[in-house]
């Protein structure tokens, strides 16, 4: 499949930037089209959105809150220390 040459419709109307290939099929007029799209993975917990993968941000302590960050990293911090032997 070629890459699409113009901006498909849903895209125009919310006024999203989207790479086009000169000369590229109209997605608008053709089905045979890959559609360039942006993505974001993000975690859905505690009824707030985290960033995937997990990183230590303002924005992550601001949604989860100081005590189950602090609680989080210790229980993290405590599966390093504490690994069990693996059975054959």
């Amino acid at each position: 499949m070629q890459v699409q040459g113009e901006v498909r419709f849903d895209y125009a109307q919310t006024r999203r930037e989207v790479e086009i290939s000169k000369g590229g099929p109209n997605p608008n007029e053709e089905d045979e089209v890959l559609l360039v799209r942006n993505r974001i993975s993000r975690i859905y917990y505690l009824k707030k959105f985290f960033d995937y993968p997990i990183s230590l941000k303002i924005d992550t302590l601001k949604n989860m809150g100081l005590k189950k960050t602090i609680q989080s990293g210790l229980s993290y911090t405590k599966t390093i220390f504490s690994k069990k032997k693996r059975i054959p």
